[in-house]
C-alpha cells in the first residue's frame, strides 16, 4: 500500500503503533475477500510449521530409501578369541 511503502509508513515510531492484524482485517474487508478466508490469526506461523514437518518427514523418508536393506550389514560382526576376521 501506499501507506507502508511511504517515509511515514517506514518509520519504527509509527509501526511500532499499527497492528498487522488489523490492516490484514481491514485489507480483506475493504477487498471484499472475506469469503476466502484469509485472515486468521497466526495463520502464517500454523503453515510454515507444516510445511516444516513435512520437510521433515520427506526427508527422513529418503534417508530410509537411502539405506541398504540390511543396516547390520555395514556393522563388522563381532569376532571372538583367536578370529582374525572372515576365511
Amino acid at each position: 500500500t501506499n501507506l507502508s511503502n511511504s517515509p511515514i509508513g517506514q518509520d519504527p515510531g509509527v509501526t511500532a503503533h499499527i497492528s498487522g492484524k488489523q490492516l490484514a482485517k481491514l485489507m480483506e474487508e475493504l477487498l471484499d475477500l472475506n469469503r476466502f478466508e484469509l485472515v486468521k490469526d497466526n495463520i502464517r506461523i500454523a503453515e510454515l510449521m507444516e510445511t516444516e514437518q513435512l520437510k521433515q518427514s520427506a526427508q527422513q523418508l529418503v534417508m530410509e530409501r537411502n539405506m541398504p536393506d540390511n543396516a547390520n550389514a555395514m556393522v563388522p560382526a563381532p569376532q571372538g578369541p583367536g578370529q582374525t576376521g572372515p576365511v
